[in-house]
């Protein structure tokens, strides 16, 4: 009996020891957590979310054909606007080619001869958007400081794609327009000069299928809808 009574009290008091070891590492561990949190706290801080969500400083630079002048993206009044500097200049010598206080401008491009600079943007979000065209040597104009930029499918609710644009004639592109349609793009060839007559290629086709017409391959298939051209004149 003296010996069960005495193996008893040893097991309990083990049991404690460890009960008590397993309360103070809990204990450690939990305090070592909060001094790691403060750590983090004071030596880690926060991103500002303007890093990631705030307008960059320059962006979607674009080298001239002619290999002379180096476009880009730059805030301007806090709206994201096109840039044109020489080449060889720094870039706080460069001068705005437009100059949009309410919507920044998605993404723009050079014509294959250096004239033109052309781009897209549509109304207060309504995302009907519309192909410009701007000479950026034209004289700004003193309302806005910036060259005149043109309008090439001024058609009210009317969304516009860049299809291709014609390596061999600079001044050609080849445009979507859901005039007709809203479901379907009809396609025209428009130009930066605005000429007074443009092909139209309309009906219900694909892209691909159009591709294939204006690179002149063959075997390219028939279109799923039919298909008829005329001549536009605005």
């Amino acid at each position: 009996m003296k010996n069960r009574s005495m193996n008893f009290w040893l097991l309990t008091l083990v049991l404690c020891m460890i009960s008590a070891e397993m309360a103070f590492a809990q204990k450690k561990k939990k305090k070592e957590m909060e001094i790691m949190n403060t750590s983090r706290e004071w030596k880690v801080p926060l991103i500002e979310r303007e890093l990631f969500f705030d307008n960059p400083e320059i962006a979607g630079g674009r080298l001239s054909p002619d290999g002379n002048w180096m476009t880009f993206m730059k805030p301007h009044k806090g709206v994201m606007n096109i840039w044109i500097k020489k080449f060889d200049e720094p870039f706080d010598d460069a001068r705005l080619v437009t100059a949009d206080t309410l919507r920044p401008i998605p993404g723009y491009f050079w014509s294959y001869d250096t004239k033109y600079l052309l781009y897209v943007q549509d109304k207060g979000g309504d995302e009907n958007y519309h192909v410009y065209a701007v000479d950026p040597w034209d004289k700004p104009e003193a309302a806005t400081g910036v060259p005149a930029a043109r309008n090439l499918t001024d058609r009210p609710d009317v969304r516009a794609y860049i299809y291709m644009v014609s390596k061999k004639d600079p001044n050609i592109m080849y445009v979507g327009l859901n005039d007709r349609d809203k479901a379907w793009h009809g396609m025209i060839s428009t130009s930066s000069t605005l000429p007074k007559e443009n092909l139209r290629l309309s009906g219900k086709t694909t892209t691909e299928y159009w591709a294939g017409v204006l690179t002149g391959m063959k075997n390219s298939g028939s279109p799923p809808g039919q298909m008829k051209m005329e001549v536009l004149k605005y």
